[in-house]
């Protein structure tokens, strides 16, 4: 998938239908609710997603942006460490 994809519930649909297990995901999630939506996707449809978000510094309009990715990161594989135990279960 490539960024807004996520949006689109049957852009992930048809790619797990087709037998996908990982999902693979480039994106620039700006919006504050888009990573949780990709976790949702993959709850719809029983699969796994790596997204590439960006990170690092960025210049706009004389404004400074850094985003550091450690938070979600960490987030994000604690709550697949817990999914992957649930099914195993």
């Amino acid at each position: 998938m490539i960024c807004f994809d996520w949006f689109f519930p049957e852009s992930m649909r048809i790619l797990s239908l087709k037998g996908a297990d990982v999902i693979c995901h480039s994106a620039n999630l700006v919006l504050p609710f888009c990573q949780d939506a990709m976790v949702t996707r993959c709850l719809e449809n029983h699969v796994f997603a790596i997204t590439a978000n960006r990170i690092g510094m960025e210049n706009r309009g004389g404004k400074t942006f850094h985003v550091d990715n450690h938070l979600f990161q960490n987030r994000k594989i604690a709550f697949y460490k817990e999914l992957l135990e649930t099914y195993k279960g």
